[in-house]
């Protein structure tokens, strides 16, 4: 006989199992949503865009840059 202590122990348990679960899909969503373009993270660079900084910058001349944007596939 329980004396009007509710469902009993088993629930407690589902229900802290369910919490736990729903506060863990909810942080991996937030994690998964920040995803790469969040500040604080680096995305690395294709070589296209490299090759097209450097020539910004004038780190390499037009000629060059034809020559490997050909090379790279771009």
């Amino acid at each position: 006989m329980m004396y009007g202590y509710g469902p009993g122990m088993g629930w407690m348990l589902v229900m802290s199992l369910l919490w736990a679960g729903l506060l863990a899909a909810a942080v991996w969503t937030v994690v998964r949503l920040a995803g790469p373009g969040t500040p604080g993270r680096r995305r690395e660079e294709t070589p296209a865009e490299i090759l097209d900084r450097r020539l910004a910058a004038g780190e390499i001349d037009p000629q060059s840059y034809d020559d490997i944007r050909t090379r790279i596939g771009h």
